[in-house]
């Protein structure tokens, strides 16, 4: 798909801010499991690394609620304006 002119993206806990970062119209999410985290190899293909920001003492969202969180943000922008 980044062939083809797609960003690929990733969360990881050392991503940029999700609330900053502006989506490229062509733009696919690698959602990966809360205990480990992208494997190393993912993270060496993607483009751009997310993070959501938290506050309180939870280091991680679960995949669950990490991909709402992120589709919600991008539809959003995406109905609202950025």
């Amino acid at each position: 798909m980044q062939n083809e002119g797609y960003t690929c993206f990733s969360t990881d806990l050392e991503g940029e801010n999700l609330y900053e970062f502006n989506f490229p119209d062509k733009s696919f999410i690698i959602f990966s499991n809360e205990a480990n985290g992208p494997a190393k190899d993912v993270l060496k293909a993607v483009d751009k690394k997310l993070n959501i920001p938290k506050f309180g003492s939870a280091e991680s969202l679960n995949v669950a609620s990490a991909s709402a969180v992120i589709i919600s943000e991008i539809s959003r922008r995406k109905s609202f304006g950025k």
